[in-house]
């Protein structure tokens, strides 16, 4: 179903939702290149936080993860709560 997704929010240029749709993929470079292009705080967060959880940018310096997770980490809580 996520492929599917993938495939229509890529033709569309729906970055903000392909980026939550990589992130339930497990594509998180790719999540974080189109979080940079959906320009949203939302996504961020989101994208932020399914790496954190899965511990994909734990030690990884060349990842923008830990950067990002550190503005947006307060987020993370407020989002698991909604469950996004």
């Amino acid at each position: 179903m996520y492929e599917a997704a993938k495939l229509l929010y890529s033709n569309v240029s729906n970055f903000a939702r392909l980026a939550s749709t990589l992130v339930h993929l497990g594509e998180y470079q790719a999540a974080v290149d189109n979080s940079r292009k959906a320009s949203s705080t939302r996504t961020w967060k989101e994208v932020s936080c399914g790496q954190l959880q899965t511990a994909e940018c734990a030690g990884q310096a060349r990842s923008p993860c830990p950067l990002h997770s550190a503005r947006y980490s307060s987020g993370c809580r407020s989002l698991a709560q909604a469950g996004v």
